[in-house]
């Protein structure tokens, strides 16, 4: 009798991950890890491209209800602000996800993202998320990310100094500045 003892411990290999493996994140990934800077890189490009989107989208909307003879311009205003809000929908979304994966990397469940909707309580977690360092190697979520390329590096620094110029010259050449 040749047959296999059912009760046997199964002979596949199930050891873990190598502790130095790495993968590649990429921006649209729904699940993996990112790091500090490519967190930061990534969601600044998001409310970057979201921000040029709501200058040019009231641009259009002003030139529109300054084009209209109509004196009833509350719709073109509602108009504008279901706009706005059905635009910031998808920013939301891709916001929480890179905030999940920012959560993956410090080893911690995606739904302390949550925590976000807590006044005060927040806005501390967010510097937490921000701050805090990933767990080394591979974790329950996945391999650890791969170095950051440039551009990452790039924007994760380039692009905040940028927003804060910007709102520095917004500020000096608004009319009647002292």
């Amino acid at each position: 009798m040749d047959s296999e003892n059912p009760y046997n411990a199964p002979e596949s290999d199930i050891s873990t991950q190598d502790a130095n493996e790495y993968y590649h994140p990429e921006f649209f990934q729904m699940r993996g890890r990112i790091g500090r800077l490519r967190y930061l890189a990534y969601t600044f490009v998001g409310y970057f491209i979201f921000m040029i989107l709501m200058v040019i989208l009231s641009m259009v909307f002003s030139v529109a209800l300054l084009s209209t003879a109509d004196q009833n311009s509350s719709n073109g205003m509602v108009g504008l602000s279901l706009m706005m809000i059905l635009m910031y929908i998808p920013v939301f979304f891709i916001m929480f996800v890179f905030m999940i994966r920012r959560l993956n990397d410090l080893d911690k469940t995606g739904w302390l993202s949550l925590l976000t909707f807590i006044p005060i309580v927040g806005a501390i977690f967010g510097l937490y998320v921000l701050f805090a360092k990933g767990s080394p190697g591979s974790n329950s979520y996945g391999p650890a990310p791969d170095e950051n390329p440039t551009w990452v590096k790039v924007v994760a620094i380039g692009l905040p100094i940028l927003m804060i110029l910007l709102a520095i010259a917004v500020v000096t050449f608004l009319p009647g500045n002292l």
